[in-house]
């Protein structure tokens, strides 16, 4: 199906928020070692160079926020994760390197807030955590993390009345989560999807009554169990009335495969990578992959296709799977009259509107930026790109709002310190708003 012209998003629509010195994750090292070198650059910031919401400190030659809030209060390591909370207030779980811990921060309009959830920085005798870590918020403001320490425990929090608690997961320790995590609530109570370390198994627990009760979830037929291990943050669980549905990467057969619980039940399929009638395999699908429920119950996934350099969103509930392209990575050089291909979807995220239209932000991995699509009325997608700054911008997050735009942002990374830093990036899309 076809695809919307790209365009690029209005930079005075587009907030910058700083967070401080980011520590990259190794996966991006290699990606990123132009951007991360120092390039003749000094560590004191200039006079109209900090990011817009911050200014130059003379004396301590940093960007400070207009407030007086030094931005490396809060350093957060490569990835992260964002939630929309009620009203105009947004929400981000990352890793803060320097004190080995995990925190949340909240921006509710001009006013900055950091606490820590887990770590040294919360006990010193607790271990270094949230290297991994995967949150979800309640319309409530109700907020779920579950996360990893570097002791491979999987541990859950939640911040209720503004008070956070956390909890182990013990039956997870007879096996050691992995890279990837994901957390959603169904019927009341926390459930999160991971992947085993040790035996490359896609496990699953929820809180009941009793307690924490693990459950591993059996692949489709013809794949094995430790098809699943090493997914690098590619899980994704997402909960319906009766339901609960995870997507993960299948990576023996490079198939996205969707798992559906029913009556206690678990049954895993390939929805993409073959051809549904010969059992060929015809494209390597499915990593990354992101999952969220459309009007009615209908299950929808947005996909990489590596093989077509594509960007997918398919949708499923009791008739056959539809697919529509949200974007190919197509762009026409006018000054050479071509067109050429930018490598697209290697970082990937979905949400339903409250129109029931699709949201989607995805990396550009060509050109190290952002994207972001919204579905129109005829069921393609109009397609724009976050303004450049000179920054790689990294880890597209959306997520829905309450008033029925859409909440977008990003990491852009920093160059010339002696480590790297960066900044969150943001937009707010409103309802009925169009890209320009």
């Amino acid at each position: 199906m076809p695809c919307r012209a790209e365009t690029s998003l209005d930079p005075k629509r587009i907030r910058r928020e700083p967070v401080g010195r980011i520590a990259i994750a190794a996966a991006f090292g290699a990606v990123l070692a132009c951007a991360m070198s120092a390039c003749g650059e000094s560590e004191k910031c200039e006079e109209g160079l900090c990011p817009v919401g911050t200014t130059c400190d003379e004396k301590t030659g940093e960007c400070v926020d207009d407030a007086g809030l030094k931005p490396t209060e809060t350093s957060i390591f490569g990835a992260f994760s964002a939630v929309a909370m009620p009203g105009l207030t947004q929400g981000f779980v990352g890793w803060v390197p320097e004190r080995e811990s995990l925190a949340y921060i909240e921006h509710d309009g001009a006013a900055r807030r950091t606490v820590y959830i887990a770590g040294p920085a919360v006990d010193p005798k607790l271990p270094a955590s949230g290297r991994i870590s995967a949150a979800h918020a309640q319309a409530n403001g109700r907020v779920h993390v579950a996360y990893l320490t570097d002791t491979g425990e999987l541990w859950y929090a939640t911040r209720s009345d503004g008070t956070w608690s956390r909890e182990r997961v013990v039956t997870v320790s007879a096996g050691v989560a992995g890279e990837s995590l994901s957390v959603a609530v169904w019927e009341g109570e926390p459930v999160i999807a991971f992947d085993d370390a040790h035996s490359g198994r896609l496990g699953f627990v929820r809180r009941g009554e009793k307690g924490w009760a693990n459950e591993w979830i059996v692949p489709p037929s013809g794949h094995i169990d430790a098809s699943f291990a090493d997914l690098g943050g590619r899980i994704a669980i997402s909960t319906f009335q009766t339901s609960i549905a995870v997507a993960a990467y299948e990576s023996v057969g490079r198939d996205l495969v969707v798992a559906t619980r029913n009556a206690g039940s678990w049954q895993a399929t390939v929805v993409a990578g073959q051809d549904p009638s010969t059992g060929k395999q015809t494209s390597d699908v499915g990593l990354p992959c992101a999952l969220a429920r459309g009007l009615g119950g209908q299950l929808v996934v947005a996909f990489r296709d590596a093989t077509h350099n594509t960007v997918v969103v398919a949708r499923s509930k009791s008739g056959p799977t539809t697919f529509t392209t949200v974007t190919d990575g197509r762009h026409v050089v006018s000054s050479l009259g071509v067109t050429r291909h930018r490598l697209v979807g290697t970082a990937v995220s979905l949400a339903m509107l409250a129109d029931g239209r699709l949201a989607v932000a995805f990396q550009d991995a060509s050109r190290m930026r952002v994207g972001f699509a919204r579905e129109s009325a005829d069921g393609n997608f109009d397609v724009g790109f976050a303004p450049y700054n000179n920054r790689p911008q990294v880890g597209p997050r959306v997520v829905a709002k309450l008033d029925g735009g859409a909440f977008v942002s990003w990491l852009e990374l920093r160059a010339g310190a002696s480590k790297p830093s960066g900044v969150i990036a943001t937009w707010n899309a409103g309802p009925g708003s169009t890209l320009p």
